[in-house]
């Protein structure tokens, strides 16, 4: 597909600068505009990343997952589904979600031709093996960051880690059958300042 002329659908780039001008409500409704009206355009990736940050922005969080994983799915543009993965990575690092975070950063850093904040990739997927227990892995990957970008601020931070040798001990507190109910639980959890995630198994 054609991504050397910009789309002929006006919509697409007014929904950009609607957003840049932080009028979250105007993007939405032209980024599905544009979405409907060109099912078959070469930036309809960009279309669904460029939603799911206005969405995010609105703090839906549920609606700006949904159109980045759309955005992912496009499979092209490479820098577009790296930036989806990256955001939502974050999403999920964010809701404590290590697992999930660790898959999309990985992906974020696959194959990408911008090589995408791939400093501050590395750095919170390390933070990420660490939260999960996974000692040797979060660790290996903090290496990495040091080995390969070795003045980047987030080689100091991860030095600290390395040094600081932290682990963590995890108690289990529920297993369950209906996710309604570990999501519930989950809540009162984190309302009363713990620290805890949910997992899968």
């Amino acid at each position: 597909p054609d991504r050397e002329k910009l789309p002929a659908d006006p919509s697409f780039l007014e929904a950009q600068k609607s957003y840049l001008f932080g009028n979250t409500k105007l993007a939405v409704d032209l980024y599905n505009k544009f979405i409907k009206n060109n099912p078959g355009s070469p930036f309809l990736a960009d279309a669904y990343y460029g939603l799911g940050l206005c969405y995010l922005t609105d703090k839906n969080t549920s609606a700006a997952e949904d159109c980045l994983k759309k955005a992912i799915s496009m499979k092209n543009p490479p820098e577009i589904i790296a930036l989806s993965s990256y955001t939502l990575a974050n999403i999920y690092m964010e809701k404590l979600l290590f697992d999930k975070a660790v898959i999309y950063y990985q992906l974020s850093i696959k194959d990408n031709p911008i090589n995408v904040n791939c400093e501050d990739v590395l750095f919170n997927m390390g933070i990420c093996e660490l939260r999960q227990g996974l000692w040797n892995e979060g660790r290996n990957v903090l290496k990495t960051l040091v080995d390969k970008y070795p003045l980047s601020p987030y080689s100091y931070s991860a030095k600290e880690k390395l040094a600081y040798n932290e682990t963590y001990f995890f108690v289990q507190t529920g297993v369950f059958d209906q996710l309604s109910n570990a999501q519930e639980l989950l809540k009162k959890l984190q309302a009363k300042g713990f620290s805890a995630y949910m997992k899968q198994v």
